[in-house]
């Protein structure tokens, strides 16, 4: 029974040695994908923060940028001067792709630095202020003013154009018409080439190409060098707007990130691979210890088993003996006994007596000792 209490107790050893073992194992495939997760992670951490850097500075950038004719410096920062909405010029509030801004600059030309005003009173406060202050002029688009004016009848680009700017242009319905007003049928084109081609043909009232060269129908041309930043103010609100919403994604991603980055770390830190292998060395020296005791006790037992079979063996022996002695039937036994016997007149002197008897063989193991010495073991008297 020891055997087998013992064998069943390993038997447990060996499930919770393999669970052990197994809990090892996925605890260390755990970590090591926990680990190329938060490598990954704060891979991507950094590349949203690097973007997050170059975007501040785009923003940095875009703000320190303004209007630099006196005028508009002066009017954007003199308190006497208020309007109901933000003080916008035209230039910063036509939304347009970066590959277009030169050309629009160039395009819109003096009127990219007009301000944008509700009504006629705001434009006239204006011009006082500038009157009075002497710091120059400045052009006013009087929104409640503007007429509806419709877009081109045609399509420029079946012409090789790249559009017509007014229509390419990111801006509410109002400064749209005012575009078509003060630009007319302008057509943003690659190269100079395309330009004339389509002033020739009388298809446009004016173009302007990407490297910021306007050509009108009237003969006029302007042209020359452009410095990198001259064209970034235009359309300069939208830019910021946008930034700004991208440096918020930038950091609403970065917080989820680091967030699942610090649920990940404290996951890989609560595995514990060196408890987990002290467990398994535990249960390994208790599974081999109950294997020594159980080869210990199975020894034993070989050794009564050998000593069970001796004495089966001798048991098997003595009951061959008794069966000879069965055969016999009859034990005849002398018995010679000696005895001094004293006289009446005083003399003493010795008698031999000889007896023989016949002994019934019975069944029980009796050693007998005669006169003569033992008894054949088995008999009964």
């Amino acid at each position: 029974q020891a055997i087998t209490d013992a064998k069943e107790s390993n038997a447990d050893f060996a499930i919770d040695l393999e669970y052990a073992e197994n809990e090892l194992k996925l605890a260390q495939e755990r970590k090591i994908v926990l680990q190329n997760e938060i490598d990954i992670l704060k891979n991507q951490i950094n590349e949203k923060r690097n973007n997050l850097s170059g975007r501040k500075a785009s923003l940095d950038l875009l703000n320190s940028l303004i209007d630099n004719t006196e005028s508009s410096k002066f009017l954007m920062n003199d308190n006497n001067w208020k309007l109901t909405n933000e003080k916008n010029i035209l230039g910063e509030i036509v939304g347009i792709d970066d590959e277009f801004g030169t050309a629009v600059t160039a395009a819109l030309g003096d009127f990219a630095h007009s301000f944008v005003v509700d009504n006629l009173e705001d434009a006239l406060a204006g011009i006082n202020s500038l009157k009075n202050s002497k710091k120059g002029k400045s052009g006013f688009i009087i929104r409640n003013s503007i007429p509806e004016i419709s877009a081109p009848n045609y399509d420029i680009k079946n012409n090789g154009a790249i559009g017509w700017l007014s229509e390419i242009a990111r801006v509410d319905d109002v400064i749209r018409h005012a575009l078509r007003g003060l630009l007319g049928k302008c057509a943003i084109v690659e190269n100079l080439e395309i330009a004339e081609s389509l002033i020739k043909q009388n298809l446009v009232d004016s173009t302007v190409t990407l490297a910021g060269e306007f050509l009108n129908s009237t003969g006029l041309i302007k042209g020359g060098s452009f410095t990198k930043t001259e064209g970034m103010w235009v359309g300069k609100k939208e830019k910021i707007q946008n930034i700004t919403a991208e440096i918020k994604i930038l950091n609403e991603n970065i917080a989820k990130l680091q967030e699942n980055l610090n649920e990940k770390t404290i996951e890989i830190s609560a595995i514990d691979i060196n408890e987990l292998n002290q467990k398994v060395k535990k249960i390994e020296f208790q599974k081999a210890e109950m294997s020594k005791k159980i080869n210990q006790l199975e020894l034993k037992k070989d050794t009564l088993d050998n000593n069970l079979i001796m004495i089966e063996e001798s048991v098997l022996r003595v009951q061959d003996e008794l069966a000879e002695i069965s055969d016999e039937n009859i034990l005849t036994v002398v018995v010679v006994m000696t005895k001094v016997v004293v006289g009446t007149d005083g003399e003493s002197f010795v008698v031999h007596v000889e007896v023989e008897a016949d002994i019934a063989v019975g069944v029980a193991v009796l050693p007998v000792v005669g006169v003569y010495g033992a008894v054949h073991a088995g008999a009964q008297v």
